[in-house]
């Protein structure tokens, strides 16, 4: 869990942030008793390239469930585009209830074209 801080003359901003891999079913589990104003559910770099269809389908999973009262926002992040892992990333858990999707950051030269990706959930 990371606490950022910045401050101001007249006010203190105070967030927390979680990075969970997709690929650890235990970790997942153990973010429904965080509090936290953002859970990031990994699906790029803490996750193994042999474990990335496992990643996925855990975090749809774990997605459909209620979310947990002490977690503000989630957010999935997936992989660059080019690495051939963004589709699958993103047709997995689109349905899931989540809220904002995380690109990686641009990689040397690949230009990232997915930087946002507006979607509507069903409730």
């Amino acid at each position: 869990m990371v606490r950022s801080r910045a401050w101001n003359d007249s006010w203190k901003w105070d967030l927390t942030f979680a990075s969970v891999p997709g690929s650890s079913q235990k970790m997942l589990d153990k973010t429904q008793g965080l509090t936290a104003d953002c859970v990031a559910y990994d699906l790029e770099d803490s996750v193994t390239p042999g474990k990335k269809a496992e990643a996925r389908a855990n975090i749809r999973r774990f997605l459909e469930q209620p979310k947990a009262s002490g977690i503000k926002e989630c957010a999935v992040r997936i992989n660059a585009v080019g690495t051939g892992y963004e589709a699958d990333d993103i047709s997995e858990v689109v349905w899931a209830r989540t809220i904002t999707y995380w690109p990686p950051a641009v990689d040397g030269d690949r230009p990232t074209h997915l930087t946002w990706i507006p979607l509507s959930f069903p409730k």
